[in-house]
């Protein structure tokens, strides 16, 4: 059956929300990191696959159980995850439709790694950039400052420009979180990263 892999692997994240331990769940939540967007909804719509096309049986009785339990919003959340960029806004926003139009109603949409506005426009700083700019030959490590800082400014404005673009196409609630400029993320990080989510 095409699909089945996918099929099986959905339903293991499946069997995890129904696994007890002495009458009680063995899980208060299941968290389950899903493919590229498109893999992802490839991967969540064999239920509906399988249900429309293989014969009544035990296939189609869990694959009836596993596209109920996607599709209850009080018992799943979907959460896209995306980065300020032209190809992965324009996945995201395909996917969530997508999903929509399968009853899967995404509840965040989580926007990654959005560089900080360290040289608004209008400022001294960013005149004294523009003017660095023109410069022929900088020294160093002038050169290299201003080449990060040109950098940062540039990857700012298009997560701004990609940024506006959800903000106007896109449905679901959008939480951004900050690029971090950290070889490892630490527990601190994760604590910060987590309390944007939930602001």
């Amino acid at each position: 059956i095409p699909g089945l892999d996918d099929y099986a692997l959905l339903g293991k994240a499946w069997f995890h929300t129904t696994e007890e331990k002495r009458g009680k769940p063995v899980y208060d939540t299941v968290v389950f990191d899903m493919p590229a967007s498109g893999h992802a909804y490839s991967m969540l719509r064999v239920p509906w696959v399988i249900v429309d096309t293989v014969p009544e049986g035990p296939l189609t009785r869990d694959a009836r159980t596993v596209k109920q339990l996607i599709t209850d919003a009080k018992r799943t959340a979907v959460v896209l995850v995306t980065l300020a960029e032209e190809m992965p806004t324009n996945e995201a926003i395909e996917l969530e439709a997508k999903l929509t139009a399968l009853g899967i109603v995404p509840q965040q949409l989580v926007v990654n790694q959005v560089f900080p506005d360290h040289i608004p426009d209008g400022t001294p700083v960013t005149r004294v950039l523009d003017t660095l700019a023109n410069e022929a030959q900088l020294p160093s490590p002038l050169a290299e400052v201003t080449g990060h800082a040109l950098l940062s400014r540039e990857r700012r404005l298009l997560n701004e420009q990609y940024l506006a673009e959800l903000a106007r196409r896109a449905k679901t609630t959008i939480r951004e979180l900050p690029m971090l400029f950290v070889k490892e993320l630490g527990a601190a990080h994760i604590k910060t990263l987590g309390a944007k989510l939930f602001s």
